[in-house]
């Protein structure tokens, strides 16, 4: 009886550390070309530039390949975006609620980014979020397996501008997610 018990504690243990972050998920991060040194919120002052970038914490074992999904700015006001070279174009526009992209070759580490953002703060603390593409209501990517098959993205965050950021509420704070990874 004791074995079984153990053996059902010790499986417990390891679907439980298997599925502590879900793949594919959506993360709005202080600009920074490595994901994990990067911070889920800013206080600018006035007029002095907000600079982030959307990441796709991706699943490695099957890839990333394209992506379909919005993104709300709030009060943004003069915004621009630059997507990742690997994307050759992008269905829709990054500034808005609903764009879609493909990269040329499979994406395989874990942390992709898709698009740096850049606007003036310009006084009005908010947050800034992704969002399901609104004119297909698809909030997902595709991997590079057999036939692309599509999966859901998960929101990670919603990316504070003068305030602080929401995580999200399967994690206790971006610093708890960085330290599942270093």
């Amino acid at each position: 009886m004791k074995k079984v018990i153990m053996t059902l504690v010790i499986l417990a243990f390891f679907t439980a550390g298997a599925n502590a972050c879900e793949p594919y998920t959506a993360l709005l991060l202080t600009e920074n070309e490595d994901p994990l040194a990067a911070s889920c919120e800013v206080y600018p002052g006035s007029f002095e530039p907000v600079d982030f970038r959307l990441w796709i914490q991706s699943d490695p074992a099957t890839g990333l390949q394209g992506f379909e999904l919005g993104i709300d700015l709030g009060p943004a006001q003069f915004a621009g975006a630059t997507k990742n070279p690997g994307v050759p174009s992008i269905i829709g526009d990054l500034l808005t609620t609903a764009f879609a992209g493909a990269f040329t070759e499979c994406q395989t580490t874990q942390w992709v980014w898709i698009a740096k953002y850049s606007f003036p703060y310009t006084g009005t603390p908010h947050m800034v979020y992704t969002v399901p593409a609104s004119d297909s209501g698809n909030y997902i990517v595709t991997s590079c397996e057999t036939g692309y098959p599509q999966y859901p993205l998960t929101e990670g965050n919603q990316f504070g501008v003068a305030m602080p950021c929401v995580v999200d509420a399967e994690t206790e704070s971006w610093g708890a997610v960085k330290s599942m990874y270093r």
